[in-house]
């Protein structure tokens, strides 16, 4: 019995991590991914930093999971002091050795007609799916705010 407690510890302990951590698919990384609360069948949000050390231009072209109906590519921005958010429709181009930022207020993911409440805690499955064919694998987070900022690397 406890060498079951032990293995189930140490497996949660190891899915905690691979789902906190960056993932990459060639020369494009994310980390940093987080998602804030959201009841069953309501609109959730989600927000990460994404990476692209690569010699050429990459394009994030959708993004999925398997807890919403669908996601998409969003962006808020300000104009005559009226926000405003619309879908980017042709995706978010990710120039070599630059990152790009989804976070509250500009670039985010809108996650429609969830399966499951996201709760603090928790973690919210996504895969993003660029140009190239690549896909990355990330979990976000389910909190309450931004993660700590990274140290710079």
């Amino acid at each position: 019995m406890l060498k079951q407690i032990a293995l189930a510890a140490g497996l949660c302990l190891i899915a905690t991590a691979a789902g906190a951590g960056p993932t990459t698919s060639g020369g494009v990384r994310v980390k940093d991914a987080w998602s804030r609360p959201a009841a069953l069948g309501t609109i959730g949000a989600g927000f990460f930093t994404i990476t692209n050390s690569g010699p050429r231009p990459e394009t994030l072209i959708s993004v999925t999971s398997p807890l919403a109906t669908r996601v998409e590519l969003h962006q808020t921005s300000m104009n005559g002091g009226v926000m405003s958010m619309q879908r980017l429709e042709s995706g978010v181009t990710l120039p070599p050795g630059q990152s790009v930022v989804f976070a509250p207020g500009g670039k985010h993911l809108m996650v429609f007609g969830l399966k499951s409440a996201l709760k603090a805690g928790g973690a919210l499955p996504l895969t993003l799916n660029l140009a190239s064919g690549g896909r990355l694998q990330a979990k976000a987070v389910v909190r309450l705010s931004p993660p700590p900022a990274s140290p710079a690397k």
